[in-house]
């Protein structure tokens, strides 16, 4: 029953008037009102043992998880000073530190990532022509992180795992042109005309190959499915970082090449002298005239007069490798890092709440004896609510109860996996 208007207590309930055969009598003439719980019970949340009241808080849309979880550890402290004694607040599951240990990992493997690129590209490419890379990858990634946040892109597992597998593509298109500047000056060019044609000669073939690169990530983008609603943004990160890439390699690498590289190195001479005006496509240096790209050059020279060995060892490697992937394990996504276990306990159908709830008792009395658990929670006729993204949810039903077991990290997670599958199947 649901009258009009609101009860402020049980008194109220008990003052309501009834009209019975022609007569008005008051309810708690004829009942006992009283508070308690609903009996028999429907579902029960049970925390190491004993009843307890679930409180679920759900971030509002585009609000900060980790601030979240900042202003609730706040507030339960206050309330845990002033909750009357024999009640207690307890954390079971937090998103919020969840996700703060997931980023803090992944922005950790970007800051390694980073500064391994950063370390190649000034041994191999030397102190002044690695500097122009070097100082290129925080203006891409501070573009793109500006291009996330505009186009709503989050910062998450995907686009952070993203970022890192395009650090290695993104400063290809740099490379190339900085590469092709500084020989140019080590032929003798002016720093203007070098600047020039690392952009002219580079720009288009660079913008050709950026593209094929995105386009290889596009299904991902055009996936109708669930696995396409997580991925998707290894399109959307891959696609803006590199094309930024392209940007800055055809804009900004020539402007600071020009300001850093040096204009004749190894005392390359002057390429506006009287006979650069008269023959102005003749190079003054050859700086390939060195022992290296003299063995390079046979090389090729080799393969050349023998296309056809050279063709058929490539096929023949090319078809290992496709074989070989047979043996590569195949996950989409990688296994969990979260310590939780989930135990879904099922009677037959139509068994009653007492008789779940008495088989969630047995269980709660076999994990109380194992080690290595940090807490556990049992919902008994009903599922645990979404305290994850992947849960699946389980409906109301008296036959079932589910257990989130939580482990102290994930390597005592994986032996209670096994300990839990030896003692579930006795």
């Amino acid at each position: 029953m649901r009258p009009t208007g609101q009860y402020v207590d049980v008194d109220a309930i008990a003052n309501t008037l009834l009209r019975v055969n022609g007569r008005t009598i008051r309810l708690g003439d004829i009942a006992q009102v009283s508070r308690g719980y609903v009996d028999p019970p429907s579902d029960v949340i049970r925390f190491e043992g004993k009843n307890v009241l679930g409180i679920g808080v759900t971030m509002a849309p585009s609000g900060d998880v980790i601030e979240l979880g900042k202003a609730l550890r706040a507030k339960t402290a206050a309330l845990q000073a002033s909750l009357p004694a024999g009640l207690k607040l307890v954390e079971v599951a937090s998103m919020p530190h969840a996700v703060e240990h997931s980023v803090a990992d992944f922005v950790e493997a970007v800051a390694e990532a980073i500064i391994i690129v950063l370390i190649v590209s000034l041994l191999s490419l030397g102190v002044r022509t690695g500097m122009v890379v070097v100082i290129s990858i925080p203006l891409v990634l501070a573009a793109t992180a500006l291009c996330m946040y505009l186009f709503h892109i989050g910062l998450h597992k995907v686009s952070l795992g993203t970022l890192i597998l395009a650090l290695g593509l993104l400063v290809d298109d740099a490379i190339i042109a900085v590469e092709m500047m500084a020989v140019k000056l080590e032929q003798g060019w002016p720093k203007v005309r070098a600047a020039a044609f690392a952009y002219t000669s580079t720009a288009f073939p660079m913008l050709t190959g950026t593209l094929v690169t995105v386009s290889g990530f596009l299904p991902i983008a055009l996936a109708r499915s669930a696995t396409g609603e997580y991925t998707r943004s290894i399109f959307q990160v891959s696609a803006i970082s590199l094309l930024v890439s392209w940007l800055a390699a055809v804009i900004v690498i020539p402007l600071l090449g020009y300001w850093i590289l040096s204009e004749h190195p190894h005392g390359a001479p002057p390429h506006d002298s009287q006979d650069a005006k008269a023959h102005p496509t003749r190079e003054p240096t050859d700086v390939y005239d060195i022992p290296f790209y003299g063995r390079l050059r046979r090389w090729v020279g080799w393969c050349v007069d023998h296309r056809g060995l050279v063709l058929a060892g490539t096929a023949v490697a090319f078809l290992v490798g496709v074989a070989g992937f047979s043996l590569v394990p195949k996950q989409f996504f990688p296994a969990s890092e979260r310590p939780e276990l989930l135990i879904d306990l099922r009677l037959k159908e139509g068994s009653s709440f007492e008789a779940t709830l008495a088989e969630a008792k047995r269980l709660e009395a076999a994990l109380a004896k194992l080690s290595g658990i940090d807490h556990y929670i049992d919902f008994v006729g009903v599922g645990a609510p979404r305290f994850y993204l992947p849960l699946d949810q389980q409906l109301a039903n008296s036959n079932f109860a589910q257990f989130v077991v939580t482990a102290k990290d994930v390597k005592e997670r994986e032996r209670l996996a096994r300990e839990l599958d030896q003692m579930l199947r006795t």
